[in-house]
């Protein structure tokens, strides 16, 4: 609603609008240090009560996340599963990998990416391991160069 308010359907100028008691207004938002996001003003800031919840980083809970999300036979799914969980550790022991900010979005963008190059809709299907590959490449290698990893070449 913008500021100035609505007209009547009476014809008188701004009518005062009133929520119901029972009303709750909830904002959520993603740091701003996220790619191409921007920290609120302080303006709009303060008439909020922060929270802020860590990402997931229990690796059973990342684990449960990605078989969940996987959609291809279990065994497989278990076995990718922790093939990612395995890069991504290694990742982040690396001098470029420390740099990044190994998200659960970003799991489930690989995940996503297996998902449907996998699925037999596309023209050239392709296999798990390739899939797997390309998705990390996707993921991680293709964001080389943005964000805190500027100055990687």
């Amino acid at each position: 609603m913008a500021e100035k308010g609505i007209e009547s359907l009476h014809g008188e100028g701004n009518t005062v609008i009133v929520a119901d008691e029972k009303f709750i207004f909830v904002g959520t938002m993603n740091p701003g240090g996220d790619y191409g996001k921007k920290e609120l003003s302080p303006a709009l800031r303060n008439r909020f009560t922060e929270v802020w919840c860590e990402g997931c980083m229990v690796r059973s809970d990342l684990r449960d996340i990605i078989i969940h999300n996987l959609c291809i036979d279990l065994q497989t799914r278990e076995f990718i599963a922790n093939a990612i969980l395995k890069f991504t550790e290694w990742l982040q022991t690396t001098e470029v990998g420390k740099k990044f900010t190994v998200s659960i979005r970003d799991v489930l963008t690989w995940v996503n990416f297996i998902n449907v190059s996998t699925d037999g809709t596309l023209l050239s299907k392709l296999t798990i391991g390739e899939a797997y590959y390309h998705g990390a490449c996707l993921t991680y290698i293709d964001s080389l160069g943005s964000s805190s990893t500027g100055s990687e070449r």
